[in-house]
């Protein structure tokens, strides 16, 4: 699946859990989600979703109370199969609404889309997003093993996603 199906669908789930501040990295198949800022409810959504139930095997994801929250959290990880599904699940559910959108919105799973519309398109091997409030940073690694490191405004990522969108390109590319 295409980066920019696969952070779109991430970007939804996220958008759910209320989860806005986090880093995001992916081997090239498997993506790790990792926020210091999400509640215990929002973990406990994202690891449902991710297939990461409260088993005796998954109950040990949080370290002991007394450490620091950032100390608690580990990754929730993406597998492309569950990935599928849930684009497969959004997909049902949007129905048509899907190829009405004339423009990015501000909605993360469109910045995310827009984002992974650009890796797809420099044929990304693997990559690391930092999301904060007031930056994304994007570290990627190209095909010829150099790596690029780019840093965008959520209004700038707007523009350039709106920027694709007005290309005739864009549209049959990512049918």
């Amino acid at each position: 699946m295409k980066y920019a199906q696969s952070l779109r669908v991430i970007g939804q789930t996220l958008e759910v859990a209320k989860v806005f501040s986090f880093t995001l990295e992916s081997d090239g198949r498997n993506y790790r989600l990792q926020s210091d800022s999400m509640s215990r409810t929002a973990e406990w959504m994202l690891r449902y979703v991710a297939g990461e139930n409260d088993s005796p095997a998954t109950a040990d994801r949080r370290a002991p109370a007394g450490r620091s929250k950032s100390a608690e959290l580990k990754p929730v990880r993406f597998s492309d199969a569950v990935i599928a599904s849930l684009n497969e699940r959004e997909a049902k559910r949007r129905g048509s609404l899907a190829h009405s959108e004339q423009e990015i919105s501000g909605k993360l799973s469109h910045l995310l889309r827009t984002l992974g519309d650009h890796l797809d398109r420099n044929s990304a091997q693997t990559f690391h997003i930092f999301w904060m409030a007031d930056a994304i940073v994007l570290d990627y690694q190209r095909p010829d093993g150099l790596t690029d490191r780019q840093r965008f405004t959520a209004e700038k990522l707007i523009e350039f996603g709106n920027r694709r969108l007005a290309r005739p390109s864009f549209e049959h590319k990512n049918k």
